[in-house]
């Protein structure tokens, strides 16, 4: 039986007109449907594997290696493959992923923050700060950026420079300098080091 581009392309709209309306499960039926009539449709995939990330993160992982077959350059599926081994907790391969997402679009601050955080958690404190000056470079608001520098700063034993990246973070989340000093003063008095 001969399925029609018509029919296929209905079944993707609906599937996108179910996760627009929230019904992931509705969605994921047809997703699911469209994928037997057309194993490698890419938008299926993608769409497919952002649904399953938070439920099924090893099923996000291998759908994104199914995208990354057919489209080796596709940013996109190379971050959702380091965000899925990621949570896995596989931290070599993300770094992996998330390193070639970045050579693909050097110019994403995100992508340079997400690639400190799985450095971070691979054990590479040095490379992690590396990628976080990029991500600040790139995007000076970007408060991830300023709490990957710290924590590798923090890992690697320079409290004055943690401190004031810090600072710079809890400035990007509106935080006043006049809190942050008070919070700041009464924390070094107890030795607690929770943020405000």
């Amino acid at each position: 039986m001969e399925i029609s581009r018509p029919h296929i392309e209905f079944l993707h709209n609906a599937a996108q007109r179910r996760r627009a309306a929230g019904d992931l499960v509705g969605a994921s039926v047809f997703l699911d449907e469209l994928l037997r009539i057309e194993p490698d449709h890419p938008e299926a995939l993608m769409s497919l594997a952002t649904i399953q990330f938070t439920d099924n993160p090893h099923s996000a992982a291998v759908l994104a290696g199914r995208i990354i077959k057919q489209a080796p350059n596709n940013v996109a599926a190379w971050t959702l493959l380091g965000q899925a081994v990621s949570t896995l907790s596989r931290a070599d391969e993300a770094v992996q992923a998330f390193a070639r997402a970045v050579q693909l679009d050097p110019n994403d601050a995100n992508l340079q923050s997400n690639l400190s955080v799985a450095l971070m958690r691979a054990g590479n404190p040095w490379a992690a700060v590396d990628a976080a000056k990029r991500a600040m470079t790139l995007n000076p608001k970007l408060p991830e950026a300023y709490s990957s520098l710290g924590h590798a700063y923090n890992v690697l034993r320079y409290r004055k420079r943690r401190s004031r990246h810090s600072r710079r973070r809890f400035a990007c989340d509106r935080i006043s300098p006049t809190r942050f000093w008070a919070w700041l003063g009464r924390n070094k008095i107890r030795g607690d080091h929770r943020g405000p």
